[in-house]
């Protein structure tokens, strides 16, 4: 015998990740739109990094000027024609210079927002010229090929299901459609004013 619950719930990817801006910054491109089917490390967005590049560009002359002075410091050095005191200032200001131009590059490859996973692109929160913080949510990138159904179910209802449990799943105003699905879990605990209980299915 087969019975039939009716019960409202949410419908739900089974994955998805969520991609946030790591840096500030203007939108300069949005390269999909949702319903896109993308790759892994394919490119989404991008911010407007000229600022970036100016200062990693700048940051790199500094660093090819003082690695010209550590060696003729260096040389000085061998010939004891200068002191320690100054060989050290000018192998401390050579390493300066490279964690700078090594931060600035960061910066830089933080500026692009590839997709972290090969699925389809399910929200979109950025349009060009935006400007964003760091930890902005931008995109949502879901497998849509499996869902979670979470149902509310009635607290004698939920007594009789468990998990491992198969079953057919309808969602009105799609059609006639019928999934194939699994009990994942039944929460141990229920609403203490409408008494239902959360079934969640595969």
């Amino acid at each position: 015998l087969e019975q039939t619950y009716r019960a409202t719930g949410v419908v739900a990817p089974a994955f998805e990740a969520k991609v946030a801006a790591q840096v500030d910054g203007v939108v300069r491109d949005v390269l999909v739109e949702v319903g896109a089917r993308v790759v892994k490390d394919q490119p989404l967005a991008a911010l407007d990094d000229r600022v970036l590049r100016a200062d990693l560009e700048q940051a790199e002359a500094a660093l090819a000027r003082s690695e010209d002075e550590r060696q003729r410091v260096a040389l000085l050095a061998e010939r004891r024609l200068t002191d320690a005191k100054r060989e050290q200032a000018a192998i401390a200001q050579h390493r300066i210079d490279q964690a700078t131009v090594s931060k600035l590059q960061t910066l830089l490859s933080l500026t692009t927002f590839p997709s972290p996973i090969a699925r389809i692109v399910t929200t979109r929160l950025v349009q060009p010229g935006d400007h964003i913080q760091a930890g902005t949510h931008m995109f949502t990138i879901a497998d849509v090929s499996r869902l979670r159904v979470f149902a509310k179910v009635p607290e004698q209802v939920a007594l009789r299901i468990n998990k491992g449990v198969v079953a057919a799943v309808e969602v009105e105003g799609i059609g006639q459609t019928r999934w194939r699905a699994t009990v994942q879990r039944v929460y141990p605990t229920s609403d203490p004013i409408s008494h239902q209980t959360i079934v969640e299915l595969d």
